[in-house]
């Protein structure tokens, strides 16, 4: 009987140590909650977006309601709160920086009292055609506080209030939505554009540096060979636009059965790795060199196999599976091979 005894209190003491720790966890998230004001009159369409600190995508999102008041649920940290008012409201977007989320509710009303001027335009591909959701933020050039944080619409168009000031604008693409037109997969381009002046309505049209590749992939013999993975995964600084822009891009593609491929990726790349069909006698294999500043046509080619083969041993010299490795290239640091070691 005293076993049992012991087994019931040793159950219900963990049953209740899971009950508190899942109830930790529920109320972990604090509310952020309070009214925006266009002027003197609570603000209906207002979205409000929190952004952590150093984090490049929202936390949350929420538009504020027919009287004004919003509601964010949010961890514990430091946030940015960017508050965008609808663009027909004539008020300007503003940003409450560094609000502390610790564990109780925080009250946050904000007062818009600055006249907006209108800044718009379109979002092009590389080829000058409306592209559709492509992300970019708006940040003031002297303080570097993000004022605006945008997707192009399904025409490519953008449109914002903005304080008059001088401002820079990344765009870049982590996911979401497709664009309507061909887009790599990841990008970053930081930043677009270093100086658009808004002191009144402003027209700017967002020209991304788009390239498109298109050709076969062959053998060293100029043969077609199918089922070949271009590959990219750069970031380098660019300064062909007259300051420093950071770029970021992956992005791959294969080749059909005919050795024909197609891709875009940014002006300025200039090495892509090859990974060649499995058993195929064909070496995945780095073309660097490139110098990529617009659309071209161009055939890749692999190396016939040179194999690199052997064991991996832990500190006894004995075989381990399951280690992850990479191969790269010396000169260029372009990643060759991602592999893992076998059972044996």
């Amino acid at each position: 009987m005293n076993k049992l005894r012991q087994s019931f209190h040793s159950f219900f003491l963990t049953s209740l140590c899971l009950f508190a720790l899942a109830l930790s966890v529920q109320v972990s998230a604090a509310q952020v909650n309070g009214t925006i004001y266009g002027g003197s009159n609570p603000l209906a369409g207002v979205t409000l977006m929190a952004f952590e600190i150093s984090e490049d995508e929202a936390t949350a999102t929420i538009v504020t309601d027919s009287n004004g008041t919003y509601q964010l649920a949010l961890p514990d940290g430091t946030y940015n709160l960017l508050v965008q008012p609808p663009v027909d409201s004539g008020f300007a977007n503003t940003s409450v920086n560094d609000v502390a989320v610790a564990g109780a509710d925080v009250i946050q009303n904000v007062v818009l009292i600055t006249t907006a001027s209108k800044l718009s335009g379109i979002v092009r591909d590389g080829n000058g055609l409306p592209i559709s959701n492509i992300s970019f933020k708006i940040n003031d050039l002297s303080s570097g506080v993000t004022i605006a944080s945008l997707v192009s619409g399904s025409d490519g168009a953008y449109s914002v209030g903005l304080p008059n000031s001088t401002y820079e604008i990344d765009v870049h693409r982590f996911g979401g939505a497709n664009p309507n037109r061909p887009f790599p997969s990841y990008f970053v381009v930081w930043p677009l554009i270093n100086d658009v002046l808004v002191a009144g309505d402003t027209s700017q049209d967002l020209n991304l540096p788009f390239v498109t590749l298109t050709g076969k992939t062959v053998d060293s013999n100029g043969v077609p060979v199918p089922g070949v993975k271009i590959d990219i995964d750069k970031n380098w600084s660019d300064y062909s636009a007259g300051y420093r822009q950071y770029k970021q891009l992956r992005t791959s593609s294969m080749s059909d059965e005919n050795g024909d491929y197609s891709l875009v990726v940014l002006a300025g790349l200039d090495a892509l790795t090859l990974i060649a069909p499995v058993d195929s006698g064909l070496a995945n294999t780095i073309i660097d060199n490139l110098i990529l500043t617009t659309d071209i046509s161009i055939d890749l080619p692999l190396a016939f196999e040179n194999r690199l083969s052997g064991i991996v041993r832990d500190g006894n010299g004995l075989p381990i599976s399951n280690i992850s490795f990479k191969i790269n290239d010396l000169s260029s640091g372009v990643t060759i091979a991602s592999l893992v070691s076998g059972s044996d």
